[in-house]
């Protein structure tokens, strides 16, 4: 190029390569972030949870409350009909609350994971009695936000 002065080169080659480099950029990360999460999700290990609820906290969120704990989410339970059938954060909404009820029964799950504040006490009484035959832990995911100072 430096011998012929770009007398024959197209300016748009120079903005097709920019797009390409940063297209395979972008894709270098993803495949990373896709393999790791793979992997995450085929795991055998850790506990197996059931978050009920979809519109309360992230997925990343709730993985945070676990810490270093190894956990497995089989998927969210939502009431609402129009949430069934949809992807929260890549998992899968399996059902309403009678799903979950039969998800505790089986023994798919090692805990239930709280993801909304509205709970109806007979619901939250009947998967406490069904949860208490089986072992399974019921969790609620609770945030707080709270003011920093130079004293706390």
């Amino acid at each position: 190029m430096f011998v012929y002065r770009f007398e024959n080169y197209s300016r748009s080659v120079f903005v097709i390569d920019a797009v390409l480099l940063v297209l395979l950029l972008a894709s270098t990360r993803a495949s990373f972030r896709l393999v790791g999460e793979f992997v995450l999700r085929r795991s055998s290990g850790g506990q197996r949870c059931v978050i009920y609820g979809t519109n309360g906290a992230s997925v990343g969120t709730i993985r945070e409350a676990f810490g270093n704990e190894a956990m497995r989410i089989v998927g969210f339970i939502d009431d609402d009909p129009l949430h069934r059938h949809m992807r929260v954060g890549g998992y899968s909404v399996v059902g309403s609350f009678d799903q979950l009820v039969a998800l505790v029964r089986n023994g798919e799950v090692d805990s239930v994971v709280l993801n909304t504040p509205l709970v109806d006490v007979d619901r939250l009484q009947t998967l406490e009695h069904h949860c208490s035959e089986h072992d399974v832990q019921i969790l609620r995911l609770q945030l707080h936000l709270k003011r920093v100072s130079a004293a706390s």
